[in-house]
């Protein structure tokens, strides 16, 4: 599970582990969505519309899963974070399709799209949080499946964006020093955390795949989630966001607005 990001107390589990954190009664007004209902959907859905539909016949090559938040008492985890990845055919991006839940209240029940390198496995997402959020209230469970519905094919048009946006990125050149500015301009901004600049700055000066050899932008944007994959499960997603838009507006990176058909 190369490339999952687990810190600050968080623990790579199996979907089996996720199954078996029991689901708390309903309390006042948080009837909470068990994490099999959100698993199930998400899969069940992209099922549908991307691996069993003969139009694009992709395949889930991967998931992965933690949980965190573990109460002090009980031991019991409040937070779940999972990641499907499916090869789309593409040779270097897989699209990764990121979903979040919650029993402790913490956060609400999410799913997102995004993108996954082969290479190195870290993820990239582009958006300002999630695509679907929806609190865990009494009518959440009955409506997540039709949010998710219709939001799936929006998922992976950002995801299609996301990997044009990748090309442009390799062909903008990038000194050693001026990629060294730029990690040290975010962290000053507080755009990456201590611990996430150090890991950074190693991936740059160091790169720890062949891929990331070249120096250009792209390169740099790998730098950086490398270090990004010292967050928590909270934070993960959010972590991802405010890197990919700190890139595109720190290289002048196009907007992609049309894509061809798939």
């Amino acid at each position: 599970m190369k490339g999952f990001m687990v810190d600050a107390g968080g623990e790579v589990v199996t979907r089996e582990d996720v199954f078996s954190v029991p689901v708390p009664e309903p309390a006042k007004r948080h009837y909470p969505i068990p994490h099999s209902y959100l698993i199930g959907t998400v899969q069940d859905i992209f099922d549908y519309k991307f691996v069993n539909n003969p139009e694009f016949n992709y395949t889930l090559k991967k998931e992965q899963y933690a949980l965190a938040g573990f109460d002090k008492k009980t031991g019991i985890p409040g937070q779940m974070f999972g990641l499907f990845t499916y090869d789309t055919g593409d040779p270097q991006f897989g699209f990764s399709v990121g979903f979040r839940n919650s029993y402790d209240q913490s956060l609400a029940a999410g799913v997102v799209g995004g993108a996954n390198p082969f290479v190195c496995s870290n993820l990239c997402f582009s958006g300002d949080s999630f695509k679907i959020h929806r609190k865990n209230t009494l009518n959440a469970i009955h409506e997540l499946y039709a949010m998710v519905m219709d939001n799936a094919w929006s998922m992976f048009r950002d995801y299609q964006k996301m990997v044009k946006e990748f090309g442009l990125m390799s062909r903008m050149p990038v000194s050693q020093s001026e990629g060294f500015e730029t990690l040290g301009l975010m962290y000053g901004e507080g755009m990456i955390k201590q611990r996430q600049f150090a890991a950074a700055v190693d991936a740059w000066r160091e790169p720890p795949q062949v891929d990331w050899a070249p120096r250009n932008a792209l390169s740099l944007y790998n730098a950086v989630t490398e270090g990004t994959k010292k967050t928590n499960v909270a934070d993960v997603v959010d972590d991802l966001s405010k890197t990919h838009k700190f890139f595109r507006q720190r290289f002048n990176v196009p907007e992609i607005i049309e894509l061809e058909a798939v």
